[in-house]
């Protein structure tokens, strides 16, 4: 396969036949890690793949009250916050409903609930969330 073949998917002499990969998506990312006292405001979220958001997940969702948010192309946002007892709180907003789907979670279903994202994040395809209103007591 040519140089040029390798970056569209295409293999010499059958360039009908394939189509170009699509590349992986591109989410935002902000996050608040307090032990290395490093801070990203969700409106300075940067630009990160998936692989890199797990490496950031991996890294900073280990001290209580360390979190990382994810913001996908249509700008919701799922967001995950060490409690005390080391579980994740899962949090995905929903302004438009006063409320957000929430879940309590370990790391390695928050890894593969990122792992497993498509393009946006999709609340029915997050296992177990419930809708919790802001205004609840």
């Amino acid at each position: 396969m040519g140089l040029l073949g390798s970056f569209f998917g295409c293999s010499e002499g059958n360039s009908d036949s394939q189509a170009p990969r699509s590349p992986e998506p591109h989410f935002k990312l902000f996050f608040a890690d307090y032990s290395e006292n490093k801070i990203v405001e969700s409106k300075d979220a940067r630009i990160a793949t998936k692989s890199e958001i797990l490496r950031s997940m991996n890294s900073v969702l280990h001290m209580p009250r360390n979190f990382i948010g994810v913001i996908d192309k249509d700008e919701t946002t799922l967001q995950f916050m060490v409690n005390d007892d080391k579980t994740i709180h899962v949090d995905v907003p929903a302004p438009t409903r006063t409320g957000s789907f929430v879940k309590t979670a370990e790391l390695r279903e928050c890894l593969g609930l990122v792992s497993n994202l498509g393009s946006t994040i999709d609340v029915a395809r997050i296992d177990g969330l419930v809708f919790k209103s802001w205004n609840a007591e």
